[in-house]
């Protein structure tokens, strides 16, 4: 199951960040709420997750943070399928399990 961690206040320790891409190693994604807009990256390796954190961190200081760690089970192991999923543009949607009845284009877990 993918690993989903909120932090009012942008902080999650490195051993839950480590841990977590480690046991999920199929794609990441956070998202920083800065004020109405959202700072969203993605990836699918460790060491790209550390750069982008690393500078959304010392950017954004005590923002709230959504991060997300995904293992497989549905769909493609790819960038398009690691959440958080920008919903508009001031909110974003990260899931465990499958939503279905969304047509050909929900595999992703």
């Amino acid at each position: 199951m993918c690993i989903i961690i909120y932090s009012p206040k942008g902080e999650i320790s490195e051993s839950a960040l480590g841990e977590s891409l480690r046991n999920n190693p199929d794609g990441w994604g956070f998202a920083v709420a800065c004020g109405s807009k959202l700072y969203v990256r993605k990836g699918m390796h460790a060491k790209h997750f550390r750069k982008e954190w690393k500078k959304a961190q010392e950017t954004f200081p005590g923002k709230p943070v959504v991060f997300h760690a995904r293992i497989t089970t549905h769909g493609k192991t790819n960038i398009q399928n690691c959440h958080p999923f920008p919903v508009g543009d001031d909110w974003t949607m990260a899931h465990n399990g499958m939503i279905e009845g969304l047509g050909d284009k929900t595999q992703s877990d």
